[in-house]
């Protein structure tokens, strides 16, 4: 599958409530190659990940923007997620992943997004990467293997 292609399905589906929200969506689409991968389930990563960008950024007083980059890097496919929000707290990081965990107020989400999104990320033999500072956005960062890297760690030519 392309994953171009869940970018192009999920942002079809979420660019009208983004732009309610006075969010700017950029988008840098590279050339990839195939993956294995489950589509409606990396739709669901990208979805949550562009849900807590647009969370973030709702509490903030300026331009939000959200930047969407999907590259080959070495044998991995990378798609990207990055927002200019507040930031998540150094001593919040280590556990964004959590199950139930959230900095939400009560009511406006369960903690689940993204441990399921981890958990997706992890059967398509993938990793996710966070970096931010206080004040200085969020970039979440997907690799999932390419075809041709899948076959060669599952003992293929």
């Amino acid at each position: 599958m392309d994953l171009n292609a869940v970018v192009d399905s999920t942002l079809a589906l979420l660019q009208s409530h983004l732009g309610q929200a006075g969010i700017a969506v950029r988008v840098e689409k590279g050339v990839l190659p195939a993956i294995e991968g489950n589509f409606n389930e990396l739709c669901t990563v990208l979805t949550n990940l562009l849900m807590n960008a647009r969370d973030a950024l709702a509490t903030e007083g300026n331009q939000g923007i959200i930047g969407i980059t999907t590259a080959k890097v070495g044998g991995e496919v990378m798609l990207r997620v990055r927002d200019n929000g507040p930031g998540i707290p150094a001593e919040l990081k280590e556990r964004i992943f959590d199950p139930f965990y959230t900095t939400k107020p009560v009511g406006s989400g369960t903690g689940l997004g993204l441990s399921i999104v981890q958990g997706i990320v992890r059967r398509h033999q993938g990793r996710i990467e966070v970096e931010s500072e206080e004040g200085g956005g969020v970039t979440f960062a997907v690799y999932l293997p390419t075809l041709e890297k899948r076959s060669q760690t599952e003992g293929g030519t």
